[in-house]
């Protein structure tokens, strides 16, 4: 199994933890003006600013650096489609299918768990 803390991109993060360490944010600001424009989005009725979190550029590259080297993108896919990952109880992690809100099916041993979980929701809300 591949171990993130072990990998080459985990010492560089830690490398630039200890150089960044006392960085101050007003002078990332300072020396990006487009910081607040590049670090933070709206997205799904969200807003989301991380420009004012000690995080430089170097950083930021290396984290999505260690996302792709950790396979985020196929592994969130995984949990969403029901896959199983959680290797400890060998089966699927399925808090994503009660956070879901959509319409759409999400199949567990070609079954779907959806109008299940729609039944639990209406239940709950009978009794509260």
């Amino acid at each position: 199994m591949f171990q993130l803390t072990r990998s080459v991109t985990w010492q560089a993060l830690k490398g630039l933890q200890a150089e960044t360490a006392f960085d101050r944010i007003r002078d990332y600001f300072a020396a990006d003006p487009k910081r607040f424009e590049k670090m933070s989005l709206r997205v799904g009725g969200l807003f989301l600013d991380y420009s004012k979190q000690p995080v430089s550029d170097d950083v930021l590259a290396k984290l999505i650096e260690l996302a792709e080297h950790s396979a985020l993108v196929q592994r969130r896919a995984q949990m969403f489609s029901g896959d199983i990952i959680n290797v400890t109880e060998d089966r699927p992690v399925l808090h994503t299918a009660l956070r879901n809100l959509g319409e759409g099916p999400l199949k567990v041993d070609g079954q779907d768990v959806m109008p299940e979980i729609q039944r639990t929701r209406e239940q709950i809300r009978a009794f509260s």
